[in-house]
C-alpha cells in the first residue's frame, strides 16, 4: 500500500468518527499516525506572521494596495 493510500484510509477514518478532520481531536491515533506520516510544516505559523506584518506595515502608514 502506497503512503497516499494509507493516508486516504486514515482520513476517511477520521472523517467516519468525527464527521469532518477539522473536528478531530489531536490526540486522535489515526489523526497521530498521519503526523508521523507528514510532520506539521509550521505553515500556520507563517501565516500569523504575515498577517502580524501586514498589520504593522498598515499602523506605520504604508496603505494596502
Amino acid at each position: 500500500m502506497t503512503k497516499y493510500q494509507e493516508i486516504l484510509m486514515l482520513v476517511n477514518s477520521i472523517e467516519s468518527k468525527y464527521g469532518s478532520i477539522v473536528n478531530c481531536p489531536e490526540d486522535d491515533p489515526d489523526y497521530l499516525r498521519i503526523r508521523e506520516m507528514y510532520p506539521s510544516t509550521g505553515h500556520g505559523k507563517n501565516v500569523d506572521n504575515f498577517e502580524n506584518q501586514i498589520y504593522k506595515l498598515v499602523h506605520e502608514g504604508f496603505a494596502p494596495v
